[in-house]
């Protein structure tokens, strides 16, 4: 092997052991969601473009810790509380904070976005336009309660994972996109996910309607260490 390969590895070896730390919620915001981010993931197909993003437990408290200071702050501001009254108002904050957190640390969990390339078509209301009220019904159901039936997880330890839920997020029109959370078990055949013995993790998602056939996310494990610096969950 050459002098340049052996740098390599070592540099690979050094970095995944190495965590990133991070001091705000905008500056970890744009590390997750930028194009060469190791948990996103796209496939482009058939006029149809697939984000699949991987979503720490971080990641997903972020609406919560964008607002927090702001949030403690509007709590000692308070004249109508006594001393005693605001900190334990701030103690349930960072409570409730906290424990969405734990909460989400308990499953793994990916954002799935859908969207058209032409800006002008809606993925939920084109059926409307296209086919008629009875298709759009019937295709609006299929992505509030039926996408469990097409996506899994599979890993060369525990098989194929199926879904523990998922979340059909209302955007209102507001996005070019629609979005949905998925989550995963941690474990499964007694077995973690995230063992040092599984390289990749597969998502897999047959054809479902949008007529771009069946398609995967590869990501390679371990995920990236990283270490987010911001209270309560410092």
């Amino acid at each position: 092997m050459s002098r340049y390969g052996i740098v390599v590895i070592y540099l690979i070896v050094v970095l995944a052991g190495c965590s990133r730390e991070f001091d705000s919620v905008s500056s970890y915001r744009d590390y997750i969601h930028s194009e060469d981010s190791l948990y996103q993931k796209v496939v482009s197909r058939n006029g149809v473009t697939v984000t699949l993003i991987y979503q720490t437990p971080e990641a997903l408290i972020l609406p919560q810790l964008e607002h927090y200071d702001d949030d403690i702050q509007v709590i000692k501001q308070d004249t109508t509380l006594t001393a005693a009254q605001i900190k334990q108002k701030i103690a349930d904050t960072d409570s409730s904070i906290v424990k969405r957190y734990n909460d989400y640390r308990n499953g793994l969990h990916f954002r799935l976005k859908l969207a058209y390339d032409d800006p002008r078509r809606d993925i939920v209301m084109e059926k409307l336009r296209a086919e008629g009220q009875e298709s759009y019904q019937a295709w609006l159901n299929k992505l509030l309660f039926g996408l469990n039936e097409y996506i899994t997880l599979k890993t060369k330890t525990n098989g194929t994972v199926p879904l523990s839920l998922y979340h059909f997020e209302r955007t209102y029109g507001r996005l070019p996109y629609k979005s949905f959370l998925l989550s995963f078990p941690n474990e499964f055949n007694e077995k973690p996910i995230l063992s040092k013995d599984n390289k990749i993790l597969r998502i897999e998602i047959k054809e479902f309607g949008l007529h771009i056939g069946d398609i995967q996310f590869d990501f390679e494990l371990p995920f990236p260490k990283e270490k987010l610096n911001i209270p309560p969950i410092t």
